[in-house]
């Protein structure tokens, strides 16, 4: 097994978000190109971390999840959302040290829970969340799109 790292992102050059932007890619055909200016935003962001997964072997990033933290009225929670894995890098249990990363900075942060949604079809994904500890919930998710395609 190689040796995997999580990082998270603190600082941002043209050619990881380059590489995070083809990794987004795998995730949605409609994702928008990352620009730099965008992607300082959201790291410098208190709110949101993005956790960046490397196999040593390869220079390039293997997958990555972005985390948002917030207080609410109702206390403090955490949204899990974008786990991507590039496909040339799965089923070495990244997605899992990713996932991993996230939870303990979520018991750090104090969140009294972790939520994440994912499409059924994300058959391997959908096993890998109940394998962690997430708890299928009987809920109803609504979506308003405000634009086709948002541009960053």
């Amino acid at each position: 097994m190689q040796n995997i790292r999580v990082e998270r992102l603190s600082s941002v050059t043209e050619t990881l978000v380059s590489d995070l932007t083809n990794l987004l890619s795998e995730l949605s055909e409609t994702a928008s190109d990352l620009e730099i200016h965008v992607l300082k935003g959201i790291i410098n962001s208190e709110p949101v971390q993005i956790f960046v997964a490397y196999d040593d072997a390869i220079p390039a990033p293997a997958g990555m999840l972005t985390l948002v933290c917030v207080t609410l009225l109702s206390g403090k929670k955490c949204i899990i959302e974008d786990v991507i894995v590039g496909t040339r890098f799965r089923r070495r249990g990244i997605a899992s040290e990713l996932l991993h990363s996230a939870i303990v900075y979520s018991r750090t942060y104090g969140a009294r829970y972790i939520d994440l949604t994912s499409r059924s079809e994300r058959v391997a994904a959908n096993e890998l969340y109940k394998k962690t500890g997430f708890i299928k919930r009987q809920t109803n998710v609504y979506r308003r799109i405000l634009l086709e395609k948002l541009d960053l």
